[in-house]
């Protein structure tokens, strides 16, 4: 249960770091709504976790294990599908330009923005695991 609270802690502080950085997801922040997605999204990967390890064990072993961050792409899938309250969606960057260097402005369909998210999601959530560890 203490292992199952930590994750649920995490995740919380994850989403809300995600959605404070990156405009491609967004979360309804009143507290009944913010605590169900965050406790669903942690049951989805502690229930999913073990089934995709198990599924994608040939191609995480044929790629050195490059194809995990593909759990937390369905994972952040299925909450989209389930709650109203999360919602990846598609975003418009509007370019940056700085001397020498332009990056011109794009669209990022749902699709990739999902992807994004998840390894956002996935980077975060190791340097948070680890500020927490280092403590």
């Amino acid at each position: 249960m203490k292992r199952f609270l930590k994750s649920w802690f995490i995740n919380a502080i994850v989403m809300v770091i995600i959605a404070w950085v990156y405009n491609g997801i967004t979360i309804s922040f009143s507290p009944y709504d913010f605590v169900l997605a965050t406790l669903i999204l942690t049951i989805i990967i502690k229930v999913v976790k073990p089934l995709f390890e198990l599924i994608f064990l040939p191609i995480n072993i044929l790629t050195l294990g490059v194809f995990r961050w593909l759990r937390t792409v369905i994972s952040l899938g299925i909450l989209n599908y389930l709650l109203a309250t999360v919602t990846v969606q598609r975003f418009f960057f509007p370019g940056f330009d700085w001397g020498a260097m332009e990056i011109k402005s794009f669209t990022v369909s749902a699709f990739l923005s999902l992807i994004i998210t998840a390894l956002l999601f996935n980077l975060v959530t190791k340097i948070v695991r680890w500020l927490i560890s280092t403590n």
